[in-house]
């Protein structure tokens, strides 16, 4: 197996960009920036309108968009809420039962 030669560098980066494109992209967008015309006043005032509609068009979306969030309901809750619901549906039954002989009462009078 022949031995590795450590004296021998590779050369530049194949993927390296030259110095010479460097500067010519640079002065490209340096020339693009002084193409570039100033906002005018009315432009300004256009924009912030604009930006003062789209702010409240989002306000009324985010409500519509957001999701309510419900607590999670565990199983004690669970468990109170039957009972409740039993205890209302016994007191109910018991009323029933208590008409139905006051009206069994009325007729038999």
């Amino acid at each position: 197996m022949p031995k590795y030669n450590k004296e021998i560098k590779t050369p530049n980066k194949p993927y390296s960009r030259s110095k010479l494109q460097e500067g010519k992209s640079k002065s490209k967008v340096a020339n693009e920036n002084l193409k570039k015309k100033s906002i005018t006043k009315s432009e300004r005032v256009k924009n912030a309108n604009m930006t003062n509609q789209l702010d409240n068009l989002m306000d009324d979306l985010s409500n519509h968009l957001t999701q309510s969030k419900k607590p999670k309901k565990t199983n004690k809750d669970k468990v109170l809420e039957q009972q409740k619901l039993d205890e209302q549906q016994r007191q109910y039954e018991q009323m029933q039962n208590d008409m139905d002989d006051a009206l069994g009462l009325l007729t038999s009078l």
